[in-house]
């Protein structure tokens, strides 16, 4: 199932595979996949995790919109029918973020070196974890500014892992 929305104007499309009971899964928005989870706090409170990163939010729903805060920063949230004339989401150049697991792991293999140019989407490293694979995949296009593991080295959520530059060159995936 794919959503649309428009979020402070920008147009965003996202779809999930989260699973209903451990809600766990990936999401997708405008093409880039992130490893997702959700946890229910409370009637309005939520704690999100993309790619290990860890959101905490409340939501106050109105018949048309949403107003969502997050991290302390508050977004107008419209569901809107796809469109053209909203401009898409696309990240700011110059911005860094890093990689983290979804919980604890151990690398099994690393896809890339300090240097490389990677897009959106594309896979970064390799982890293990309850004896599933899962693998760890670029938010967006840039530059891999540093490697921070090695492989069989034991990792935890907030363990930086990969940190990623956004650069013009690396581009962004687009749907």
């Amino acid at each position: 199932m794919k959503l649309y929305f428009q979020i402070q104007g920008m147009g965003y499309e996202i779809s999930s595979s989260i699973d209903p009971n451990s809600r766990v899964g990936e999401i997708e928005v405008n093409g880039v996949r992130y490893l997702a989870s959700f946890l229910q706090r409370g009637p309005k409170e939520y704690v999100i995790e993309l790619n290990g990163s860890r959101f905490r939010a409340f939501v106050e729903r109105f018949p048309d919109k949403a107003m969502v805060l997050v991290n302390g920063y508050p977004y107008e949230v419209e569901s809107k029918a796809p469109s053209s004339k909203a401009p898409k989401y696309s990240p700011q150049v110059g911005y860094k973020e890093e990689l983290t697991p979804l919980m604890p792991s151990l690398v099994v293999k690393i896809l890339k070196k300090e240097g490389d140019l990677v897009k959106g989407g594309e896979p970064l490293i390799v982890v293990s974890a309850m004896k599933m694979e899962y693998t760890l995949k670029a938010p967006y296009g840039g530059r891999v500014k540093k490697v921070n593991t090695r492989v069989g080295a034991k990792v935890n959520p907030g363990d930086i892992l990969v940190e990623i530059e956004r650069t013009e060159e690396g581009g962004w995936k687009e749907s």
